[in-house]
């Protein structure tokens, strides 16, 4: 069972907006990306299987989901 990857989500509903939100954080780990370390999360989403987890970069959950607490 691996994560699926960020570019399979998120969903959106028929308003056209966001309709997954983060519930927790499983893992945490760092990647290069252009030479840059980036910090991700393996979120698992608000009423999803820890199946459907994924992992998504820090930057992105805190701007898009500025509420959510890890």
């Amino acid at each position: 069972n691996n994560p699926i990857t960020a570019g399979e989500i998120p969903d959106y509903d028929q308003d056209e907006e966001v309709s997954l939100f983060p519930d927790k954080v499983l893992q945490r780990r760092q990647v290069s990306r252009n030479g840059e370390s980036i910090l991700q999360w393996l979120i698992q989403w608000k009423d999803k299987d820890k199946s459907e987890a994924s992992w998504e970069d820090y930057s992105f959950i805190c701007n898009q989901f500025p509420q959510f607490r890890a």
